[in-house]
Parts: C-alpha cells; structure tokens; sequence
C-alpha cells in the first residue's frame, strides 16, 4: 500500500489511482479478517477478552442499545390493563403466568401489540410471546417480561 501511495503521488505517476484503491482494498480486507480473528479468540476466552483485544492493538467497542427493547410491558391507561410490545412486525402468540410455569393463552395479535385487560391490581404478571409465520411455523417463546400491574 505505501509503494501504491507513493507511486500515485510521484511526478510523474508510476502507480495508477486504480492500482493504489486495488492495494488500499486488499489492506482494508486484511484489517477485517485481523478484527474478525481476534474478536474469534477474545470470545472464546472471556474473562481475559479486553486483555486480548488490547494486546492486538485494537480498541474495545462500547455496547449500546439500537432501538426499542425486545419486548416491553407497560401499565395501561385503565385500571388493572397492560399494554404489550413485542420484537418483530407481523402476528404474535400471547401468553402470561404468575409463576413462569403455568401458563394461560391469551387471544393472538396480527401485530406486535397487545393491550391485556381485567387483570388483578397489585399482582405481578409474566408474558411471552411468539412470531408466527406462514404455514403455521413460530418462533421459540421470548424471554418473560415482568410487570405488577396498577
């Protein structure tokens, strides 16, 4: 790459600009490949991952949340109602429990959105829900989402 830069910068050019963008991609890739095997080692050793990544020279990206959550549960405007949003466009399966082991179906949605009516004050509630597709294929139950409703 520093032979292209150079060859492209002399007068006159030795190096055409398409040879040196031909160079600058082949470094580009190389980069990649490099982040990629050392986020392949950083992941398989956890405890020590900010460790590796440093010593290769390479800085750590801080996480953040993209979007809205997965899967939310807020108290409704009527009294003893909660209004849920779940992760994915389309039909969903609705189900909540008190425990996480029983649990009872609710109505399903054409959207993301349902709002669960009639439920107790000052009790906590559990609920999942599902994508569902066509040819009656769905995803695995999402992970719970807790709420007390007021």
């Amino acid at each position: 790459m520093d032979a292209a830069e150079t060859g492209c910068r002399t007068t006159p050019p030795t190096v055409s600009v398409d040879a040196r963008n031909v160079a600058m991609q082949l470094v580009m890739t190389d980069l990649r490949s490099l982040r990629n095997d050392v986020q392949t080692i950083a992941d398989a050793n956890p405890t020590k991952a900010e460790e590796i990544i440093t010593s290769a020279s390479m800085s750590i990206k801080k996480s953040t949340s993209h979007g809205k959550p997965q899967n939310t549960a807020k108290n409704g405007v009527e009294e003893g109602s909660v209004n849920l949003n779940a992760e994915g466009a389309g039909p969903h399966e609705w189900r909540m429990s008190l425990d996480e082991i029983m649990w009872t179906a609710l109505p399903a949605s054409i959207t993301a959105k349902i709002t669960v009516s009639s439920l107790t004050l000052g009790t906590v509630y559990y609920f999942q829900n599902r994508r569902m597709f066509a040819k009656n294929e769905k995803t695995e139950w999402s992970q719970s989402v807790k709420i007390m409703v007021r």
